[in-house]
């Protein structure tokens, strides 16, 4: 039964196991290399700090922007300077809470379906116990049964004399 098969062995995959399992892998140094700085670099631009930086560099071209009166330069600096500089980090600052959402949901999940399998074995365990006694009730019945027939058989063969 799946039940008595499955025990649990680690908790939820997390991003984090994901970046050991690539560094300690069979990985070449090269490799290792990428995912080190990938993380890093990641976890910087990922931040608000990063994206209040981005936002003040932005900043300083705005006065020159704005100095060419022209709608189309004002337009591209929003969105080729400002919009994408800042939006990338927030936007990776809530993929990050949206993966630690994620990683909570997966902890939640797990230690449900422990629970659950838990549950499953005790129930399981007492079907057993139900199983012996039942069992046991059924011999004692039938010697039960045996002793009345012997009482019937003595009372009949009494009541004939």
């Amino acid at each position: 039964m799946h039940i008595y098969e499955r025990k649990p062995t680690k908790g939820a995959v997390k991003t984090a196991d994901v970046h050991a399992a690539k560094l300690n892998g069979h990985s070449s140094w090269y490799q290792k290399l990428n995912t080190k700085l990938a993380v890093k670099i990641s976890k910087s631009v990922g931040s608000m700090t990063c994206a209040y930086i981005f936002a003040c560099i932005a900043l300083i071209s705005l006065p020159a922007a704005l100095a060419t009166h022209n709608l189309i330069v004002i337009v591209s600096w929003v969105a080729q300077t400002f919009l994408q500089l800042v939006l990338l980090s927030v936007i990776m600052v809530g993929q990050d809470v949206g993966a630690q959402a994620g990683e909570m949901r997966s902890e939640q999940t797990e230690s449900n379906t422990e629970a659950i399998l838990h549950t499953g074995e005790h129930i399981v365990s007492q079907g057993d116990t139900a199983i012996a006694q039942n069992e046991k009730m059924i011999a004692q019945n039938e010697a039960i049964l045996a002793q009345n027939e012997l009482l019937l058989a003595k009372v009949s063969g009494n009541a004939s004399a």
